[in-house]
């Protein structure tokens, strides 16, 4: 996994204020069912490519004062959905269920930014 400076600093203020590292919870299925896990990563873009994640996911759900952006392809593009906490149970209602092949997670408010595209981590 690569870093940028942009996420190292988060990281350190964060072991600083002794506060955890934000990031975003999904599960497999609707209403927070089926296989779950948390990923800590801010300002890169996560891609589920070859996992058993891709096109898997039916809850998602950014910590607080995070905003996220899921994609429908592997790199962070494709059609997007924009998702602050606490996010969605139920991607249907979004159209996006089973369709989540990437995502990446900023501070609310910030907009996407696009600069953390060049760094991808595979889970």
């Amino acid at each position: 996994m690569l870093f940028t400076s942009k996420t190292l600093a988060a990281l350190a203020a964060a072991a600083v204020a002794g506060v955890r590292a934000q990031g975003a919870y999904y599960c497999t299925d609707i209403n927070w069912g089926g296989n779950c896990q948390y990923t800590p990563d801010y300002g890169v873009c996560v891609t589920f490519g070859g996992s058993d994640w891709n096109d898997q996911v039916s809850s998602f759900g950014p910590d607080q004062g995070l905003e996220c952006y899921l994609y429908t392809d592997w790199g962070c593009t494709g059609d997007v959905l924009p998702l602050e906490y606490p996010g969605a149970a139920d991607l249907r209602q979004y159209s996006f269920n089973d369709a989540v092949s990437s995502f990446a997670c900023e501070y609310a408010g910030q907009g996407t930014t696009g600069s953390y595209t060049k760094y991808v981590t595979e889970y």
